[in-house]
């Protein structure tokens, strides 16, 4: 009689081969399915944090067109009426394409998020979806709001005139969260006299 002890594996061997090789696969294929997870948030990341700057920078740019055109720097000339800057209110930032000029839109809340919904237009640019509806929807949601620049002394706090905190928000749905990106900058009246 022969023995064949070293040329065959027993069943029980080749079962602990097969879960030995199963669990190496799945780590694999874990390790692979977190590294595009956190790929695809640095992606939404970069992306919604570009889109807070942009509204930073068009207040920014307002606030100097004001010193060229008005005498008031947190004016908004682009409303009929004589409004400032308001720290009471949400707002939508919407540029046209054809004049360069920028439109301020004024919210008392945040309650209907579908109005703060981007989407892209035809010429590859963020816009609101309520502004075309045949653009292309995408994940992120953008609004801004100012608050009052405060210093805080031992005793009290006191609100510093001339000058406000401009807050850029973007949002997005990601699977089971809401991740938000908050971009904050103070602007001042740098003409005071």
């Amino acid at each position: 009689m022969k023995k064949y002890n070293n040329k065959w594996f027993s069943i029980i061997e080749i079962l602990v081969w097969i879960f030995i090789f199963t669990l190496g696969l799945i780590s694999i294929y874990m390790l692979l399915n977190s590294s595009i997870k956190m790929s695809d948030y640095s992606r939404d990341s970069i992306v919604a944090s570009n889109l807070a700057k942009e509204w930073l920078e068009l207040v920014i740019s307002q606030r100097d067109q004001n010193f060229k055109s008005l005498t008031i720097w947190d004016k908004m000339p682009w409303n009929d009426y004589d409004l400032k800057f308001s720290t009471w209110w949400y707002y939508k930032i919407e540029k046209s394409n054809w004049t360069n000029l920028i439109s301020m839109t004024n919210i008392n809340d945040i309650d209907d998020i579908s109005d703060y919904r981007l989407c892209i237009d035809s010429d590859n640019n963020y816009i609101y979806c309520s502004s075309d509806p045949d653009s292309l929807e995408t994940k992120y949601y953008r609004y801004l709001y100012f608050e009052d620049v405060e210093y805080d002394n031992w005793d009290d706090t006191e609100i510093i005139h001339d000058s406000l905190k401009v807050v850029s928000k973007v949002f997005w749905h990601d699977r089971w969260r809401i991740p938000e990106v908050e971009i904050k900058t103070i602007i001042t009246n740098w003409k005071r006299y």
